[in-house]
């Protein structure tokens, strides 16, 4: 696992802790398109919105296939 995606793991944990957290609101941040999935580009683009510089896109396309466990976006 590279540094990006163990940093986005630790993300995604601390938020999961947070009772205010809607992860549909965060979802359709990332998916600004309104496509109904998350591509690489997408994940990429947001992290960089949000001031996390040190992912690479290679990073964020790993981490994309992680979580898409049926491989549909």
């Amino acid at each position: 696992m590279g540094n990006g995606e163990i940093d986005c793991e630790k993300q995604r944990e601390y938020l999961a802790k947070i009772d205010e957290c809607e992860p549909y609101s965060i979802f359709t941040r990332i998916d600004r398109a309104a496509k109904g999935f998350v591509n690489e580009l997408d994940l990429y683009n947001f992290m960089k919105e949000n001031g996390i510089f040190h992912v690479t896109e290679e990073d964020s396309r790993n981490i994309v296939r992680f979580y898409d466990v049926d491989d549909d976006g």
